[in-house]
């Protein structure tokens, strides 16, 4: 599907609503994994998820980082209109995945490194050490179905992705209420379903690919690829990786704050965390909405269609976080208390709930997640940068100030500042980026 023609409402529909519900059924993984632990364990099997969620979080942004990027080049290519650009595009990629899964495995050999980084607690040690190994060493099939996923957002197929993901969160389901639920096999059994699920997917994603699209898996040799592709490919998913980083850095700095409280705040944490996840699952996608119709439009020079399509995705953006900040304080207990389960203390399941509906009232505002796809597939590669420094330094004044001063909601407020504050920065941009095209800033 592509969006370098006029806007057509249902083309545009049919494109959106089936991305958005192939990401909510893809956070749905780790919000079932959280109830399932929460349910059938303790809650230092939950706090172990929590403390392991910030190394988590730098592994799971990196890859999305650069295939988010890989992505933007493949919906040029697409928008190009040349047949040879997407399989040249495609194979270097391909060898880029490559590279990141082997990066993975590296990581899960150095386990105690990591755990060290992250301020694991040292009473989790025996737990986190597994759960973080089988983590990283899924990375390759994590890579698998990031890639083939992108490749059909680029030509804008979604449908199929959707329909996946639903199967996905079933899959998911099924195992860790069997691993978990039934046989006890405790908290690395949640890493081994994602890990399962993930390679499922991607086996189901290239057999569809091969089916309907044959000439998209179509392979060239390295030395076919022309060097612009290449560093094209690394300037894209590198400024977007730099970006995911150094937002992940932040998480982790934060995360090595909450760390230091007790495990039962850090359990709470855990099921915030997860729900949020979910809740602005949507949101997120409308940025990935964002970087697919940029990109095209930028491979067939339309830049009146970049500004229009923006500001149907803020305004779809703003009512969407309106509605779930509002359900979240209007019926937010009753959601925390079925992910936690009936055995968690109520100090726990409050000290989640206040956390999530402090963080929500950033929602309908969080406009980073769309100018940092829209600014990186106009080539804005510094200001993408820019949004992650400005998370880190949030995170860090969160750490250092918030969280030993208001103490476990610090974090919360945390995370609503930095969302702010990125927010305000990448608005600035963006504009600076209108007024150096080829439109004007309207």
């Amino acid at each position: 599907m592509e969006f370098t023609g006029a806007y057509c409402p249902k083309a545009f529909a049919r494109f959106l609503i089936p991305l958005m519900a192939a990401e909510l059924f893809q956070q749905i993984y780790g919000l079932i994994n959280t109830a399932v632990v929460s349910w059938a364990l303790d809650d230092t099997a939950l706090a172990v998820m929590g403390a392991c969620s910030g190394l988590l979080a730098v592994r799971g942004r990196v890859l999305a980082g650069m295939f988010y990027g890989f992505g933007i080049c493949l919906g040029t290519a697409v928008g190009s209109g040349d047949p040879r650009r997407l399989p040249a595009v495609f194979s270097a990629a391909l060898r880029y995945t490559l590279a990141l899964s082997a990066l993975g495995l590296l990581a899960a050999l150095w386990v105690e490194g990591l755990m060290t980084v992250g301020n694991i607690p040292p009473q989790l040690w025996g737990a986190a050490a597994p759960y973080l190994i089988l983590s990283f060493a899924g990375a390759g099939a994590t890579a698998a179905k990031l890639l083939l996923m992108v490749l059909l957002q680029a030509v804008g197929d979604t449908g199929y992705f959707s329909a996946l993901a639903v199967l996905g969160a079933v899959t998911n389901t099924a195992l860790v209420v069997l691993l978990i639920g039934l046989w006890k096999g405790g908290v690395v059994c949640a890493a081994l379903a994602t890990l399962l699920t993930n390679a499922l997917l991607a086996l189901f994603l290239l057999r569809y690919l091969r089916k309907k699209w044959p000439n998209l898996l179509r392979t060239v040799a390295a030395r076919e690829i022309p060097g612009p592709i290449w560093r094209g490919l690394l300037q894209n998913g590198g400024a977007k990786t730099i970006y995911f980083f150094l937002s992940a850095l932040g998480a982790l700095v934060l995360q090595r704050a909450v760390n230091t409280l007790s495990p039962q705040l850090i359990a709470a944490q855990t099921i915030a965390l997860s729900l949020q996840a979910v809740l602005i699952a949507p949101q997120g996608e409308l940025g990935t909405a964002a970087a697919v119709i940029t990109g095209q439009n930028v491979g067939a020079g339309n830049w009146g269609n970049i500004l229009a399509y923006h500001r149907r995705l803020v305004r779809l953006f703003v009512s969407l976080g309106l509605i779930v900040a509002a359900a979240v304080w209007l019926w937010g207990g009753p959601l925390v208390g079925l992910v936690a389960g009936p055995e968690q203390p109520p100090s726990i399941t409050q000290a989640a709930l206040w956390w999530l509906r402090l963080t929500v009232l950033m929602f309908p505002v969080s406009f980073a997640i769309l100018y940092r796809n829209t600014l990186q597939a106009l080539g804005q590669y510094g200001g993408v940068v820019a949004l992650g420094g400005m998370e880190v330094l949030c995170s860090a004044a969160a750490a250092w100030v918030l969280v030993p001063v208001f103490g476990y909601l610090g974090s919360g407020l945390g995370v609503a500042l930095s969302w702010g504050a990125s927010a305000l920065l990448g608005h600035t941009l963006f504009r600076r980026a209108l007024r150096g095209g080829d439109g004007n800033e309207g």
